[in-house]
C-alpha cells in the first residue's frame, strides 16, 4: 500500500513538474529532479510510461503491445550522462530513433548534430569543433549520405565532396588554406 501510494504522488508531482497536460516531447533534464527511477504514469490519452532516471541516463519507456506481448520501448527524450554532465540527447519514437541527435564536449558544446528517421539518419548532419565553430555538414537520406558534404578549416572551404547513395559520385574539390580551389577529382560511384 505505501508503495502504491508512493507511485500516486510521484504521477501526481511528475504532473506538476511536466505540465497539466503532459506532453512527453517536453520533458527537459530538470524535469527528472522529482521523478524517481522506473516510476509509472498515465498521460491523459491513456497511454503507460516509465521514468528512467539514473546518473548515467534519462529517458522515458513507453509501453507497447506487441504481438501479444507488451514491451516497453524508448519514446520522447532520452539524455546521457558523464560525471554529472549531458553528453548526447537522443529523440525515439517507439524504439526507433527519430529527429534530433547531438553529441555534446565537456564543456556542454554540441560537437555532432544530426535527424533521425525510422531509426536511420535522414536529414542533416553536422560536426563542430571544440570552440562550436561548423567543420563538416552533409546530408542524409535512408541511412546514406546524399548530395555534398562540405568540410571547413579554419572558417573556409577545406572540401567539397558529392554523395549518391552514400558513396562518393562527382566532383572532390579541395581548397587550400588560402580559399583557393588546389584538387579538383572526378569519382565515380566510389572509384
Amino acid at each position: 500500500m505505501k508503495r502504491l501510494l508512493l507511485v500516486i504522488i510521484i504521477c501526481a508531482c511528475s504532473f506538476s513538474v511536466l505540465g497539466e497536460a503532459f506532453d512527453y516531447t517536453q520533458i527537459k533534464p530538470e524535469s527528472f529532479k522529482q521523478l524517481e527511477d522506473r516510476s509509472e504514469l498515465t498521460d491523459k490519452d491513456g497511454r503507460h510510461f516509465r521514468i528512467e532516471n539514473r546518473e548515467s541516463r534519462k529517458g522515458l519507456y513507453i509501453l507497447e503491445n506487441e504481438n501479444g506481448s507488451k514491451r516497453w520501448k524508448k519514446h520522447g527524450v532520452f539524455y546521457k550522462y558523464y560525471k554529472g554532465k549531458p553528453t548526447e540527447l537522443i529523440t525515439y519514437s517507439y524504439g526507433k530513433r527519430e529527429g534530433l541527435r547531438e553529441k555534446y564536449n565537456r564543456k556542454g558544446i554540441v560537437n555532432f548534430r544530426d535527424y533521425y528517421h525510422l531509426g536511420r539518419k535522414h536529414g542533416s548532419s553536422e560536426q563542430f569543433n571544440d570552440k562550436g565553430k561548423l567543420v563538416t555538414e552533409c546530408t542524409y537520406v535512408n541511412g546514406l549520405r546524399q548530395g555534398k558534404l562540405f568540410s571547413y578549416y579554419g572558417g573556409k572551404s577545406g572540401f567539397e565532396k558529392d554523395y549518391v547513395d552514400g558513396k562518393l559520385h562527382g566532383e572532390v574539390l579541395q581548397y587550400n588554406s588560402k580559399g583557393s580551389l588546389s584538387l579538383v577529382l572526378h569519382i565515380i560511384k566510389g572509384k
